[in-house]
């Protein structure tokens, strides 16, 4: 079965809320990439990595809050940030979420999956239950 291009990751951005779904999906790439000029990791590549930040928030949230847009985004960005939130776990968010969505080519779940099953620590907590 083809993966969901709408696949989502689930994030905890605002304090004391639920984690929010980042979800990417054709269209929103699309947008991304018009508004970026450019893939967002290339945003990245050329030291622009708040810009990329907060566009690939703004685009990854669009499914849930059509009206957010760059400010908003970066407002949340910067809440969470004042509330003691890191950066890197941010973008790594956003990355596996346009990642998992498929827009660009094949999810890496394949290559995870072979990799768990080369390390005995990888076991799911009911594996090591089970034996």
């Amino acid at each position: 079965m083809a993966p969901s291009v709408t696949a989502p990751v689930l994030f905890p951005l605002e304090a004391g809320k639920p984690s929010v779904e980042f979800r990417f999906n054709v269209i929103t790439a699309q947008a991304l990439e018009e508004r970026a000029g450019c893939a967002p990791w290339m945003l990245s590549m050329r030291g622009q990595s708040v810009k990329a930040l907060v566009l690939m928030l703004t685009y990854a949230l669009q499914h849930a809050r059509p009206d957010i847009n760059e400010n908003k985004a970066a407002r949340l960005i910067q809440r969470y940030l004042e509330n003691g939130g890191k950066v890197k776990a941010l973008a790594e968010a956003l990355t596996e979420a346009m990642n998992a969505s498929g827009v660009y080519g094949e999810r890496e779940e394949s290559a995870t999956e072979d990799e768990g099953d080369a390390d005995p620590l990888a076991k799911t907590s009911q594996e090591t239950l089970d034996g």
